[in-house]
């Protein structure tokens, strides 16, 4: 090691740390110090958490840590990118968790689904829900427990049969209010079948792209590194509104033969090179496409290795 390299000798009998497995006198170079103090300062900021945020996740799965493998599993619109869907508002992931319950009670395999369907069929697709006033419930009732009563003489088998005759029982003492939100009602009772759970998440807090950013250089400038990696051809700049509008063109919908059908540009691709231009994600207002009730911003964090649960709740 030349004299400049080298800054400066340590003995290890003078030394407060354990350096009994080196060689009486080691030499540190200027690569060394820089090496351990970046090891440090990541260390001291990963501790301080000066650089996270608090966010939650609303969620039926029972988990602790983050994978981007289960992407689009949870509530399932993944409007905005590929990747981990958070709010900075505890009262939206509740909102989530209690959604996707409901969604999991429709979609699932079990009796009420199973009634609810039944419902839907006897009332015509909702339309004698939608139709029906407090002058013409009784008429409407009346029609609904005829077209159950007609599906349940012509059910094939004892067990169709059975859960035809609950829910004549079911709607006959209802009244007006009762019966108009029964299949809500109903769809809530199935929700109950499942666990619920908001988890308190650490996130970065710098790096995310504005769902809302209209700016234009902006805008050019992405557009253009967008354009080196994948074929843009299908969007007229000219025409994006801001970042998210931009977003959705980029991604776009292709109709192809056969009743084919996919993105142009795969959204998890476009979200993972956005990922490595250096964003970690994307900020929206809750509730500007989908999800909350306008209150703070839903967070979508572009790699799961990003952001740790650090709490879990049973609600």
């Amino acid at each position: 090691m030349s004299k400049n390299e080298k800054l400066f000798t340590h003995n290890s009998q003078a030394s407060k740390f354990d350096l009994s497995s080196l060689t009486e006198t080691i030499s540190i170079s200027r690569a060394d110090i820089m090496e351990m103090v970046k090891k440090s300062v990541k260390k001291i900021l990963k501790e301080s958490n000066l650089n996270e945020l608090e966010a939650w996740h609303g969620t039926v799965a029972d988990f602790m840590k983050f994978s981007n493998s289960f992407a689009g599993t949870g509530e399932g619109s993944q409007v905005y990118g590929d990747g981990v869907y958070l709010t900075n508002v505890k009262d939206t992931g509740r909102w989530y968790a209690a959604t996707i319950a409901l969604k999991k009670a429709t979609k699932g395999s079990n009796e009420l689904k199973t009634m609810i369907g039944y419902l839907k069929n006897a009332s015509f697709k909702f339309d004698l829900f939608n139709e029906m006033t407090p002058e013409n419930f009784m008429q409407k009732r009346q029609i609904l427990l005829n077209n159950l009563q007609s599906a349940m003489e012509k059910s094939a088998t004892l067990e169709t049969k059975s859960k035809y005759e609950r829910l004549i029982q079911m709607v006959e003492p209802l009244n007006f209010e009762e019966l108009k939100n029964l299949s809500v009602n109903l769809t809530h009772k199935a929700a109950q079948n499942y666990k619920r759970y908001v988890l308190t998440v650490e996130a970065p807090d710098t790096g995310y792209i504005d769902w809302t950013n209209n700016n234009r250089q902006f805008l050019q400038d992405i557009f253009n590194k967008i354009s080196q990696k994948f074929d843009t051809s299908h969007v007229d700049f000219n025409k994006v509104k801001y970042f998210g509008d931009m977003f959705e063109k980029l991604r776009g919908w292709v109709h192809k033969k056969q009743f084919q059908q996919g993105e142009i540009i795969p959204q998890k691709e476009l979200s993972l090179y956005l990922s490595q231009l250096g964003y970690t994600g994307i900020r929206v207002p809750t509730g500007f496409k989908h999800g909350g009730d306008g209150r703070g911003e839903n967070l979508i964090i572009f790699h799961a290795n990003d952001v740790s649960i650090v709490k879990r709740e049973n609600l």
